[in-house]
């Protein structure tokens, strides 16, 4: 009988042992799941942002990403960013709502295609 390499051996011992009493198959499905969510959606607000197409539909998937990031991953460790904390998350979501607020620029797709008019209220600040 052939010997199996120790990764082959270790995975087939591994897919024999029941799972732990606190976790269950379901739940590494939905986080593998949940976190490809997360993840695509940062990735498509990002890439909505950069393009100025539906800016304010990008600007809130980034912010909905950096608030699941508070909540699940940096929330706990306190507020500066030096210590793991949530201080570059809440800049993110800030920088997100004052683009929200102040709408596509110029330059930006939506500006273009006239769909500026349909997301925002422009934010008249002082030059």
């Amino acid at each position: 009988m052939a010997r199996r390499s120790s990764l082959a051996g270790s995975a087939a011992r591994a897919s024999r042992r029941p799972p732990k009493a606190t976790t269950s198959a379901w739940a590494c499905v939905l986080d593998r799941d949940h976190a490809a969510l997360a993840g695509g959606g940062e990735f498509l607000g990002g890439l909505l942002v950069a393009l100025g197409l539906f800016t304010p539909i990008g600007a809130l998937l980034i912010a909905a990403s950096m608030d699941v990031a508070i909540a699940t991953v940096t929330g706990k460790k306190g507020y500066w960013i030096s210590k793991g904390g949530w201080e570059y998350n809440a800049l993110i979501i800030a920088v997100c709502i004052a683009l929200i607020l102040a709408g596509p620029g110029v330059h930006a797709l939506d500006h273009l295609i006239g769909l500026d008019a349909l997301f925002t209220r422009r934010l008249h600040l002082p030059a």
